[in-house]
């Protein structure tokens, strides 16, 4: 499991080193190299953070040398953002460096200026650094406490590959607490974030995180899937040509195939993982598949091909001081010499291992001291600097102080010499002015009674002024008064326009419904119908629903054209002689079927006739009976048990005769708002009804508007639960009585 876990973090944390650069970032290192000897300061700041890019992954010392001439550049021309940024490139090749305690120093120092430039995108990403840093030393409290600030930030900012990478390094520090479940959950939120947002399914990011959640499927024991993934790792590194991916993912495949115990078939994908960490020169790499191809020989019983590879990665790990991985060979030569007899040799082993992981102990507790004691005086430099700076701040408020006096007492003086320079100027000044007012004296006595005279004359003006003003105030009230009905009137007709936009809106959402439910009964039952096993009634049903449906779809279509006709003002009326009687007949036989087929049983239809049969009226008859079955349909509609009554009135008055129609019913009546809004356009009640009602939301709008251009009116009187009762009224012509009715 420990081998694992190293080898994961490999996989997590990219910690490759001693790498070769290949020939294409050659010639781009090249190239810069060349640039930077004829570069500008500022264009050399941006050479050298390139060519340390280019060493980070392969060569971090290199990269440190690059970053670190860039850090004298941003500091000498102060510039804090650069700063920020090469502290963190800094960090990063500490990191690749394997010196996490310089590593984590540059991050924080990093945040430090971050925080001072109020840079949220440099605050998640030190954040996120640091956190990565605690991770290695195995302090995963603060660790997480990191990425939460990081992940908190980048959900601010709406950065979901940022949250997505963070999600990856929490993932990575449950799997190094075993808490495998919690692991896989942070990998796939992490994934699922990096497909939806990264242009390029194929990057590093997504396949290290298919690595990832194929090792945890792994020590999980799921190998089918931890296959599957550790798969996808490496199509994408193939595509992008990451030999790193590719090597250490086909390391993965073999200890899978290992687990089955198809150790043929493993050891052939540990000999092509160890072929491509040759080419890219990684030692460390090598190190690690020699051994799990050691551990593979050792499960077949093969103990002295096992030793054989065991020795060559011992010799590897030991020439690159790789002390843990040193530690973990003895441990396994330790046992392979225990199960193959040899136990001397396993115990020179076993005894190696004891002796360096004590050692291993003794450096972290060594380290954590040393930490510790840095950490000590560095608080300890920062209180005296605290105390400097206050005994400073301190010095320079008295100096400030004093100048505050200085400045006050030359300037008290200088006042003084003015003021006794403007005494002595008043009093020349003074003595001339006497001797002026003596010759003016005369003057003003003479024009005293002029100005008398003026003043009678202002007074005057002053009362007509007076009288003006009283006049314009008047006007400014009226002004005033006129402004605000205006406003007002601009206010409702704003709350009207908006109202009736929200409304159109909702009616375009529901034209989709109102449209596809009859066309979806017309299609289904149509495709019943060409089933031949069907019986005669069976038929005759579907039959019956398919007009239904039709008939709905082609009222809502008539409906949308009579809307689009009234909007334009094309909605012609054809006034001719019609018997409402007849009309009213016709509308019985429609209706009282309709009911019937409806299951509509409870409802009592009623046709109230009060004229002769062969009552007439000048009128659009097919608009009248448009109306009259758009509110009878909404009767029906609304209403479960009861009555809908329908019938007519004549109203005689002095000027005009009018003939008032009624639709009453005992359905679930309206409210005083509703009543107010239920002639407008594209209006439907259905949010404030527990039961789903279809329509379009036209059909009283229709009517209204047909009715007056009839001449007439519509108005209703409803109770909330009892029922409505639709009017109408039409203009009414005693004297086309007097025409006999023709057969």
């Amino acid at each position: 499991m420990k081998i694992r876990i190293l080898k994961f973090a490999v996989i997590c944390f990219l910690t490759f080193y001693g790498t070769k650069i290949n020939a294409q970032n050659q010639y781009l290192v090249d190239s810069l190299t060349n640039k930077l000897k004829t570069a500008t300061e500022n264009q050399k700041l941006k050479i050298l953070n390139e060519l340390g890019n280019e060493y980070l992954m392969n060569l971090p010392v290199k990269a440190l040398e690059y970053y670190f001439q860039a850090l004298e550049i941003a500091n000498a021309d102060n510039n804090k953002k650069e700063q920020a940024a090469t502290y963190t490139k800094i960090g990063q090749a500490y990191a690749y460096s394997v010196n996490l305690e310089k590593s984590i120093d540059y991050f924080r120092k990093s945040l430090a200026l971050y925080l001072e430039l109020n840079d949220s995108s440099g605050i998640s990403h030190a954040y996120n650094n640091i956190g990565a840093i605690y991770s290695h030393f195995g302090e995963y409290q603060k660790s997480f406490q990191n990425y939460q600030k990081s992940i908190i930030i980048d959900e601010q900012l709406g950065n979901d590959m940022g949250v997505a990478r963070t999600l990856n390094n929490i993932g990575v520090n449950y799997f190094y607490c075993g808490e495998y479940e919690k692991a896989l959950e942070n990998y796939n939120k992490s994934l699922t974030l990096k497909l939806k947002n990264s242009k390029n399914e194929a990057s590093f990011s997504i396949a290290n995180t298919y690595a990832n959640i194929g090792e945890v499927y792994y020590i999980l024991k799921e190998y089918k899937k931890a296959l599957d993934f550790y798969q996808k790792s490496i199509e994408i590194g193939q595509k992008i040509k990451n030999k790193i991916i590719v090597s250490t993912s086909l390391n993965c495949i073999g200890e899978v195939y290992d687990a089955w115990g198809n150790f043929y078939k493993a050891r052939e994908y540990y000999e092509a993982s160890n072929k491509i960490k040759k080419e890219i020169g990684d030692e460390r790499g090598i190190v690690l598949t020699l051994l799990s191809i050691g551990n593979s020989y050792k499960k077949s019983l093969d103990y002295q091909t096992a030793l054989k590879y065991y020795n060559l990665s011992l010799k590897k790990a030991e020439a690159l001081k790789l002390t843990i991985i040193v530690k973990d060979i003895y441990e396994n030569i330790s046992e392979t010499y225990s199960l193959s007899g040899s136990f001397e040799l396993a115990y020179i082993f076993q005894k190696k291992f004891i002796i360096l992981k004590d050692s291993i102990f003794n450096e972290n507790i060594h380290k954590q001291i040393s930490e510790l004691q840095t950490k000590y005086e560095t608080e300890k430099i920062e209180k005296e600097l605290q105390v400097k700076n206050l005994q400073i701040e301190k010095n320079n408020s008295e100096i400030k102080t004093q100048k505050i006096i200085i400045y006050s007492l030359l300037f008290f003086f200088l006042l003084i010499l003015v003021f006794a320079h403007l005494i002595r100027k008043q009093y020349q000044q003074k003595k001339k002015a006497n001797i002026l007012l003596e010759n003016q004296n005369h003057e003003i006595l003479e024009k005293n009674e002029e100005l008398f005279q003026q003043k009678e004359e202002i007074q005057t003006q002053s009362n007509e002024l007076e009288i003006i003003n009283k006049e314009l105030e008047k006007h400014r009230n009226q002004l005033e008064q006129l402004v605000r009905e205006r406003t007002a009137e601009l206010i409702t007709a704003k709350e009207k326009a908006e109202e009736s936009d929200h409304l159109k809106s909702a009616f375009l959402a529901n034209m989709s419904h109102e449209i596809r439910t009859p066309m979806n009964a017309i299609i289904g039952f149509s495709n019943l119908l060409n089933k031949n096993k069907l019986g005669k009634d069976k038929r005759k049903e579907l039959i019956s629903h398919i007009t239904h449906s039709s008939d709905t779809l082609l009222n809502l279509i008539n409906d949308i054209i009579d809307i689009s006709k009234i909007e334009s003002g094309q909605l012609e009326i054809y006034k001719n002689k019609c018997y409402v009687n007849e009309i009213l007949d016709e509308l019985f036989n429609i209706y009282e079927e309709k009911t019937i087929s409806k299951l509509k049983k409870n409802i009592e239809l009623k046709f109230v006739k009060k004229e002769k049969e062969d009552f007439a009226l000048y009128t659009d008859s097919i608009r009248l009976q448009q109306v009259l079955i758009n509110l009878i349909d909404n009767a029906l509609k609304f209403t479960e048990k009861g009555f809908v009554e329908i019938g007519y009135n004549i109203k005689d008055s002095s000027n005009k005769q009018d003939i008032i129609f009624y639709v009453k019913d005992t359905g679930i009546g309206l409210t005083k708002p509703q009543q107010k809004k239920i002639f407008r356009r594209f209006t439907k009640l259905e949010k404030e009804r527990k039961k789903l009602y279809r329509g379009a939301g036209l059909g009283l709008s229709i009517c209204k508007s047909i009715i007056e251009l009839l001449d007439g009116k519509i108005w209703l009187d409803s109770e909330l639960n009892k029922g409505s009762t639709f009017y109408f009224s039409i203009p009414y012509n005693k004297d086309i009585q007097s025409k006999k009715r023709k057969n």
